[in-house]
């Protein structure tokens, strides 16, 4: 799961009128704060979710590590749901895009990657000549257009810490000169979650990823991650301009035309264990989805996050499969996974949004 920034007040929605919803406390058990949980909670929190008589267990965790079927709980547990006639919906895992990175890929269970949605969340950086470079990122604040002093992040560093240039450049926290960095715009050789610039008193950062820079992390200051070439131009400006400047705009919503598709991090098939089983199944939306969150997190506070990741896409195909099972209560699991995967498909508009169905 990849945690974004805290969302602002307002009305939302998130459930179906008639859905009821059990085991909560096994949820608790299991992940509580840790971020992980031992196979023996997780199986007992399969086992009060079948006591429960729930008809779909959403299950947003998983091993980076595959393991065989019969010494994975998430594969036995999920095993003993399917026998009580329970669907099983279940992330896919974060570690794409290379090949055979899937989890939770038992047969029995629904496996589901993440897909963008059809907008993305954007923030401009404008340099003292009047260059313009769209990055992406989610800011709840930017520099109003008001123009900082521009370095780079290799030029400013801690040496009082110990650090150096070939350090300072990637921004880590505690590696930049406070006060050779207050009051100004960040160059950073790598993405980060900008806590560096921040405590240096930074007023804004501009981050390079070679990677594809396909949905937004949030910042708790100005910031904006731009691809390899655009963030070399941003540095060459720096390095041949006297006093150079630059101002990071607040995020907006823009749409993508290119959505809906699998997200860079989204893992990949095939299956590591059995290839001839297909995985994932299907693919749900993943990206930028605002969600809960839980209040005792030490990153945010607040009951509500943007957050990307299969965990994200996995509760949006449970909710598709619990829809399913409301209109044919008799339907195995199997049948309603089989409905799932061979009728979904992407409905385009004129607008080029779109719909899941």
């Amino acid at each position: 799961m990849y945690s974004r920034t805290q969302a602002s007040p307002g009305s939302r929605r998130g459930r179906s009128e008639e859905a009821s919803f059990g085991t909560a406390s096994s949820v608790q058990r299991c992940a509580g704060i840790t971020r992980g949980c031992w196979d023996a909670d997780l199986l007992a929190a399969f086992d009060d979710a079948i006591a429960d008589g729930v008809d779909i267990i959403s299950i947003s965790i998983g091993s980076s590590f595959p393991s065989d079927y019969f010494s994975d709980p998430i594969a036995i547990g999920s095993f003993h749901a399917v026998k009580n006639g329970i669907l099983v919906s279940s992330s896919a895992g974060n570690s794409g895009p290379d090949d055979s990175t899937v989890a939770n890929f038992a047969p029995w269970l629904l496996t589901v990657a993440a897909s963008t949605i059809d907008r993305k969340f954007v923030a401009q950086v404008k340099l003292g000549n009047g260059q313009s470079y769209q990055g992406m990122a989610i800011n709840l604040d930017g520099n109003n257009n008001v123009q900082y002093p521009l370095v780079y992040g290799g030029n400013v560093p801690n040496e009082t810490a110990g650090f150096d240039g070939s350090i300072s450049r990637f921004c880590s926290d505690g590696t930049l000169d406070g006060e050779l960095s207050k009051g100004k715009v960040i160059i950073c050789d790598s993405l980060s979650d900008g806590s560096g610039p921040q405590h240096a008193g930074a007023v804004g950062a501009v981050m390079e990823t070679s990677d594809a820079n396909d949905f937004a992390f949030g910042f708790k200051l100005p910031a904006s991650v731009l691809g390899t070439d655009d963030s070399a131009e941003v540095l060459e400006y720096a390095n041949k301009t006297s006093q150079p400047t630059a101002s990071v705009s607040k995020s907006e919503a823009v749409l993508d035309g290119a959505a809906p598709y699998v997200v860079s991090f989204s893992s990949r098939g095939p299956n590591p264990i059995t290839p001839d089983v297909l995985k994932p199944d299907l693919a749900a939306p993943g990206v930028d989805i605002l969600a809960a969150w839980s209040p005792i997190s030490t990153e945010f506070s607040g009951s509500l996050n943007i957050i990307s990741g299969t965990s994200m896409a996995c509760p949006h195909a449970s909710g598709s499969a619990a829809y399913v099972k409301s209109f044919n209560p008799t339907w195995s699991p199997a049948a309603i996974k089989s409905a799932l995967i061979t009728t979904g498909n992407i409905k385009f508009t004129l607008s080029r949004r779109f719909l899941f169905k």
